[in-house]
């Protein structure tokens, strides 16, 4: 096993850009973040003037900026009407047109969806449909990545658009309608963070294909000693169970005793009637000794407990401070899982539960 080789490889996956952590979006709750029929939706709503969004024509504006903002001055933009999935025939359907006084503007969105469509037939049946407006129709495709479709079509993305939406997004906020202009943001930050995780993706792929054979080769390795340390935790749960058999001068005594997740040996008291947990978890390089009451076996979850304060347990020999969780932690010490003696940890474990006391 070269170690350098890992070094080097950590070092390298270190400079890598960290993904953002961002709080999902409501539509990402929902379950809808890139599905294209959902976002043709939202977008056909907020590119109708006259919806009851109350933003008018701010996202039409904005995006009509992205590929010619000198159409604003000569025409007017107040639309007549939005179709969506415009029938083409049984397998070809436009996401989006909108029609305009004097203009019409074809959209096929795309999110994840390959550009493979025949943007062709898109044109002639648009101009079938609008012969008198054949000198002001515009074909845009809007997309996560910069395209390249067939003229008369042009490419747009969604990070341009936005740019353009939020600039202008201020001017709005007197007169529209609050509700409506927090559903345009979380719009807006659902499509951005999938463009983030996109660029993180890739990032990464490309140092995973430069560095896969190592990377492997480190995952196997990782593998490896995870099944030590798990081996490790079955040898001492074992020997506890021995020790466990033998006769204790202890007035509280565990009454089972389990593996959990693993890497975790759990001994289980009742102490007036209530279930006890202490579990001893490890880690490659730590052991965290614990204390806490539980509900039941099914979760995670612990009582109130007002018992833990009761019991007593030398304090000069142990921590005995609070974790995150606001359970007692009774040992935390940093010691490799191969470096732990048997005989020694037996007797720790068999030390602390002599000196628990109810008081």
């Amino acid at each position: 096993m070269d170690i350098i080789k890992f070094e080097k490889l950590i070092q390298e996956f270190s400079k890598l850009p960290k993904a953002e952590v961002v709080l999902p979006t409501y539509l990402e709750i929902a379950g809808q973040p890139h599905f294209e029929n959902v976002c043709s939706n939202i977008l056909a709503y907020f590119f109708n003037t006259n919806e009851s969004h109350g933003l008018q024509d701010l996202v039409l504006k904005s995006f009509i900026e992205c590929y010619d903002e000198s159409l604003l001055g000569k025409f007017d933009i107040e639309t007549i009407q939005i179709k969506r999935e415009l029938y083409i025939d049984e397998q070809k359907r436009i996401d989006i047109v909108i029609e305009c006084n004097e203009l019409v503007i074809t959209i096929e969105n795309k999110i994840y969806h390959i550009l493979n469509n025949e943007l062709k037939k898109y044109e002639e049946e648009i101009y079938k449909l609008y012969p008198d407006k054949k000198t002001h129709s515009h074909f845009i495709v809007l997309s996560l990545k910069e395209e390249k479709p067939n003229i008369p079509f042009i490419s747009i993305t969604y990070d341009k658009f936005f740019q353009k939406l939020k600039q202008n997004l201020g001017v709005y906020f007197v007169t529209t309608n609050n509700q409506y202009t927090t559903f345009l943001i979380d719009f807006i930050q659902t499509i951005e963070n999938l463009t983030k995780m996109k660029i993180h993706n890739k990032h990464f792929l490309d140092f995973y294909i430069q560095n896969k054979v190592e990377i492997n080769e480190l995952i196997k390795e990782n593998n490896e000693l995870e099944n030590s340390l798990s081996k490790k935790v079955k040898g001492l749960s074992s020997l506890l169970e021995i020790y466990n058999e033998e006769q204790l001068n202890n007035k509280v005594k565990f009454s089972n005793i389990f593996i959990w997740a693993k890497n975790t040996i759990v001994l289980e008291f009742n102490i007036e009637q209530k279930m006890v947990w202490l579990p001893i978890h490890f880690e490659f390089d730590r052991m965290t000794i614990l204390l806490y009451v539980r509900k039941n076996r099914k979760n995670n979850i612990s009582e109130n407990d007002e018992i833990l304060e009761r019991l007593y347990i030398k304090k000069n020999k142990y921590s005995f401070k609070r974790n995150d969780d606001n359970r007692l932690v009774i040992l935390e010490k940093e010691i490799k899982f191969n470096e732990i003696n048997d005989e020694e940890f037996v007797h720790q474990i068999n030390q602390i539960i002599s000196e628990i006391r109810v008081v």
